[in-house]
């Protein structure tokens, strides 16, 4: 999920219709025109009726409330979280900043750290790999280099190795 996706908390009132849109306006999501004390809700230079300016899944109204926009679609964080945000697999929590993909998982980058040692695994001192970094997993869970390499040769041969993806930018 890039940042481009997630829409700006950039809403602007008006207590009536700036002149600058015309006479003939009208709400984006209702198509009526706007009376002329009427407030406005304007977002991404869209005008809506403050009645209008709903979230897409739950219609509860966001004129005063954080809000994200995903493919043309306003939402309330709540349900922008339960429709489209990943959780961490360590901590729980969703991730509404960068995501890291390891381990077939999605993480906070500050999670995704050595299970052993605590090394952040998301910063660019891992080993390289045809391109990619590379770490261990042990039990399910992410180990550095340093930690693998210390690991009896028997045991290594049978644990698996990931590749990294890059966090999205």
């Amino acid at each position: 999920m890039t940042n481009e996706k997630l829409a700006s908390k950039s809403i602007h009132f008006f207590t009536h219709l700036p002149r600058s849109y015309g006479t003939q306006a009208s709400c984006e999501r209702c198509a009526e025109p706007f009376d002329a004390e009427e407030n406005i809700v304007s977002s991404r230079d869209k005008l809506f009726h403050v009645q209008c300016f709903v979230c897409s899944q739950c219609f509860q109204p966001l004129s005063y409330s954080e809000f994200y926009e995903f493919e043309g679609r306003r939402y309330c964080k709540y349900d922008f979280q339960m429709l489209f945000a990943p959780f961490c697999h360590k901590c729980g929590e969703f991730i509404m900043t960068k995501v890291i993909k390891a381990m077939q998982r999605s993480w906070h980058p500050e999670c995704l750290v050595c299970e052993e040692c605590n090394t952040p695994l998301a910063a660019t001192g891992l080993q390289k790999f045809r391109g990619k970094s590379k770490l261990y997993e042990i039990d399910l869970k992410p180990v550095c280099k340093e930690c693998y390499e210390r690991l009896p040769t028997h045991w290594k041969r049978r644990l698996a190795k990931w590749h990294l993806t890059e966090p999205a930018k």
